[in-house]
C-alpha cells in the first residue's frame, strides 16, 4: 500500500509488529521471531530470508522483478508481502465444501473433548484429563477412528490396569496397545526429528492421502519455546491448511466442522497459534 512507511533496523510500532507476525506465516521454515514490534537484528535477518524466498518463488511475477534482499521493507516488498496476504485470506474465505476428511468405514475421526463431564475430572497424577489429558484423547480419537468402542474414560482405565502412565504423561506405546487385535501386530510408533514446516506438511499430507490420521504436538505461540505444549489430532484437509481435531475446546471439531479457523492448523490463533514441533506416527 502506497501509504505504509518503509521498514528497517531500529525501526519500532504497531505495523513493526504486523510485519513479524507476517513473517512468521508466510517464511518457510516458521522463524518464530518474537512480534514485540522492534525491528531487530532478528527481524531483518527474517526479512532478507522472505526477499530471497520471494525472488525464489513469486517476485518476478508479482513485481517484475527481484527484490533487493537487505532486509528494509520498502514499497516494492509490502506489494510481495500484500500478495501473499492477499491470496492467504482468499483461501481462507473459499468454499467449505472443499474440504477433504479422512474416514474409516463411513466414520470420521470423532471429537473427544478433554473437559466432557464423563471424564474430564479423572485423574491421570495429579491432573485431571481435563488440565492435562489432551495426548490420551488424542489416542482415543484415533481408536475410535478405527472402531474400537473406547473413549478417554475407557483408554485411561486401561492405562491404570496396565502402568501406562509416568506421572501426568502416557506411554504412547501402552496407549496403542488398548486397540490391539489379539493375534495382530502391535502398532508400530515412530516420531521423526523435523525442523522445517515443510517436512511435518508433506508428512502430514501424505498420511491423509493414505486416509490414516496424525498425532501433532504443538507449541503455543503464547509460550514460543519449540517444545510440545498440546497434541491434536490431522483429520483432513482444504486448499490450504490442514484439519484438526483439538481436544482442548469444545468447538474444537475439525471432522464435523471444517470450515472453522480454529480448527485449522495454521490459522488458528488459539493461544497465540498453534506450532507444529513434534509428530507422533503409527501404522495400524
Amino acid at each position: 500500500m502506497a501509504d505504509r512507511r518503509t521498514l528497517l533496523f531500529g525501526t519500532r510500532g504497531q505495523d513493526v509488529e504486523n510485519l513479524q507476525m507476517m513473517l512468521n506465516r508466510y517464511v518457510d521454515p516458521r522463524p518464530d521471531i518474537e512480534v514485540d514490534g522492534k525491528f531487530g537484528n532478528g527481524t531483518k535477518g527474517t526479512v532478507v530470508k522472505f526477499q530471497n524466498q520471494a525472488n525464489k518463488f513469486r517476485s518476478r511475477k508479482i513485481i517484475g522483478e527481484n527484490l533487493e534482499p537487505d532486509g528494509i521493507v520498502g514499497p516494492l516488498s509490502w506489494k510481495v508481502l500484500d500478495w501473499y496476504e492477499k491470496n492467504d485470506q482468499i483461501g481462507r474465505d473459499r468454499d467449505p465444501g472443499f474440504a477433504t476428511l479422512i474416514r474409516s468405514g463411513g466414520r470420521k475421526v470423532p471429537h473427544f473433548r478433554q473437559g466432557d463431564p464423563q471424564w474430564g475430572s479423572i485423574m491421570l497424577g495429579d491432573k485431571s484429563i481435563a488440565s492435562k489429558g489432551c495426548a490420551m484423547c488424542s489416542v482415543a480419537m484415533c481408536l475410535a477412528f478405527y472402531g474400537h468402542d473406547i473413549n478417554p474414560a475407557s483408554l485411561d482405565a486401561y492405562l491404570d490396569a496396565n502402568n501406562g502412565y509416568s506421572g501426568n504423561n502416557l506411554y504412547w506405546q501402552k496407549a496403542f496397545d488398548a486397540g490391539q487385535t489379539l493375534g495382530c501386530r502391535r502398532p508400530r510408533l515412530t516420531y521423526p526429528d523435523y525442523r522445517r514446516r515443510s517436512d511435518f506438511i508433506d508428512t502430514i499430507m501424505e498420511r491423509l492421502w493414505r486416509n490414516l490420521p496424525t498425532l501433532i504436538g504443538v507449541d503455543y505461540g503464547t509460550s514460543g519455546d519449540g517444545r510440545e505444549d498440546h497434541w491434536v489430532v490431522a483429520v483432513g484437509y482444504n486448499q490450504k491448511d490442514i484439519i484438526i481435531n483439538d481436544p482442548a475446546i469444545g468447538n474444537g471439531n475439525g471432522a464435523e466442522k471444517p470450515n472453522q479457523e480454529i480448527t485449522h492448523l495454521y490459522d488458528s490463533r488459539r493461544r497465540g497459534g498453534l506450532t507444529p514441533v513434534r509428530l507422533c506416527l503409527f501404522d495400524v
